[in-house]
């Protein structure tokens, strides 16, 4: 989709977040938003409740849905409950990943003050029972090692797209000069020659399934201009 290559992957398990937030012994982050959610029923109301505030890096939870208390460190399940919430958030999807950014970046910080507590193999063996990939544990080991430093340099950007329902599923729309601009990115970033974007939809498809759902580029224009071409930085 935006041609560039992919050594290697990892699918991770939301509950592996959780693992590593237990095994670092929790973690702080100010939430973004106020907003209420019960693991039980994924909405407002249930038990197993959390209520975080704007601003503020303590919270509230009840095992009853009732009876709170108010805590200043997220475990596992509390850091779970932070970053799986998507009904309330009026940036939908782009705000709930923009929350499992902020939970992401105080598990690296914390990391960096005793590297040695991750990186090692004991850590990783517990952890990848949520992980999928062709990454070996060596490989991972390996990686932790050799660039824990670039934990200090991490820059974030996201590709805006278009949400769209089709046979009741969503889809983000993304047009030609949104693709070219995470392409010109990373491929900047891994030394390679620029190159065109790769298709929409990953892979050929027929014309009359274009026909069914049409072009981003034909039904979003206006997102496919040379502005389009700048990534936001978050």
């Amino acid at each position: 989709m935006f041609n560039f290559p992919i050594n290697y992957f990892a699918m991770v398990n939301m509950s592996g977040l959780g693992d590593v937030v237990e095994q670092l012994g929790g973690v702080q982050v100010k939430s973004p938003l106020t907003f209420t959610f019960s693991q039980e029923t994924a909405h407002e109301s249930g038990k197993d409740l959390y209520q975080f505030t704007e601003g503020s890096s303590t919270f509230k939870y009840a095992a009853d849905g009732e009876t709170f208390k108010i805590y200043s460190k997220m475990n596992g399940q509390a850091a779970l409950a932070f970053s799986r919430m998507r009904y309330q958030d009026p940036k939908g999807d782009y705000g709930r990943t923009e929350r499992q950014r902020l939970l992401l970046q105080q598990i690296i910080s914390k990391v960096k003050k005793n590297p040695a507590q991750v990186v090692n193999l004991k850590f990783i063996n517990s952890t990848t029972k949520n992980i999928a990939s062709n990454l070996k544990s060596e490989d991972m080991l390996k990686l932790g090692t050799n660039y824990i430093s670039a934990s200090k340099h991490i820059v974030s950007y996201t590709v805006q797209g278009q949400g769209e329902t089709f046979e009741g599923i969503s889809y983000q729309r993304v047009t030609t000069a949104q693709r070219q601009a995470i392409t010109n990115k990373v491929r900047s970033s891994l030394n390679l020659e620029a190159a065109t974007t790769g298709n929409e939809f990953g892979s050929n498809i027929t014309e009359n399934n274009l026909a069914q759902v049409g072009s981003a580029d034909q039904l979003y224009p206006e997102n496919n201009t040379d502005e389009n071409m700048q990534l936001r930085e978050e």
